[in-house]
Parts: structure tokens; sequence; C-alpha cells
């Protein structure tokens, strides 16, 4: 998302072999169907969603797209890198740990979006009884929950809150900065 309220739509990663145009069935418009052996984003899926996001951002060398992550193993690949180059893509990793100050995905969208999902499953549950759900029928269940998260209001929030925009420079304390309790100690000190 940006500032203005734009999102990019979303991927889904299913554990599947195969592809099937229903995994994306009632889906938000635009979104885009991605496998992996473990269901999970790897470096190569990450490049692919890459090409997905330049195709909703139009970057150019004017005016490049800044494209803030976390440092997740599969964010950081040489093929991955050199694509956002190319494509006026500027990605900037923030240190571990600090996403719940610094990515505003994680601040204003993430915790909804995840609680009003779960009240659609809930929802669709209770609406068919006996069935349970299935990879064909999550995108259409996210839709609503994305529908009600992905908003102009929670996109604000979530780059106020992190103080990107506007920009303010002191979001860190020095209790944000301080060694941790365990090493905070005097090593001249007897262990009891």
């Amino acid at each position: 998302m940006n500032v203005a309220g734009h999102f990019i739509p979303p991927a889904f990663i299913y554990p599947r072999k195969r592809p099937s145009p229903e995994l994306l069935a009632g889906g938000p418009t635009q979104s885009v169907c991605m496998l992996s052996d473990c269901g999970y984003v790897t470096p190569k899926l990450f490049v692919e969603w890459l090409h997905h996001f330049k195709d909703h951002v139009h970057a150019s060398e004017l005016d490049p797209v800044l494209l803030i992550l976390d440092n997740h193993s599969s964010h950081i690949s040489l093929e991955g890198v050199k694509y956002a180059q190319e494509h006026h893509i500027v990605i900037l990793t923030i240190p571990s740990h600090s996403s719940h100050k610094l990515q505003p995905l994680d601040i204003a969208i993430h915790s909804h979006l995840k609680n009003k999902y779960a009240e659609e499953c809930a929802k669709w549950i209770s609406q068919h009884p006996g069935r349970h759900i299935t990879q064909f029928q999550v995108a259409s269940i996210f839709n609503t929950a994305f529908k009600h998260t992905a908003t102009l209001s929670n996109a604000e929030l979530g780059f106020k809150a992190s103080r990107i925009f506007p920009f303010v420079d002191n979001l860190f304390d020095e209790n944000d900065v301080a060694p941790s309790s365990a090493i905070d100690q005097n090593i001249n000190q007897p262990v009891t």
C-alpha cells in the first residue's frame, strides 16, 4: 500500500504443484496465484511478486518507487535486487524486530486483516454446516476481509504511526536501543 491508499492486489501462495483458476475465484481483482512446495514465500516467488508489484506501481527513472520490506530471507536475492534496480524500485529493508514501529502494513493492516479474515471464516463455516474451508474458498473469504481493511484511512494511519509520512525522526528512544537485561549485567559480579 502507499500513503494515498492504493493497495497492490494480493498474491495468494498455495502449497500445491499445479495452478487452478478456481483458487482465485471471488478474490480481489487482479490478485495473483503463486505456488510453492511449502506454501511460503521463497526468493523465486518474491521475484515473481516483484513483477506483479512493478505492473501496479508504474515506477520510472524520474519517479522511482520505495518498497519497504522486512529482512525475511526470501526478500534477499541477487535476482530480486537486479530486477528492482532495472525497474526503478528502491528496496529498503528494515532492521529485525522493528516492523511493529517501521512497517506501515504491520502497524495498520496485518492484525486488522487477520482478525477480519478469522471473522469471515467463522461466518462462512456457520453458513455452510458440515463443510470445511478449502483452498478454493480462501480467496473469496479473504476478499471480504480485504475490502474492510484495505482503506485509505488505514493506509494513512500506518504511515502516520510509523512516522514515515508526515516524517518524524524521533521514533525510537533510549529504551528501544538499550541492551537486553540478559547482557546488561556487571561481568565482575558473582553468578548466583
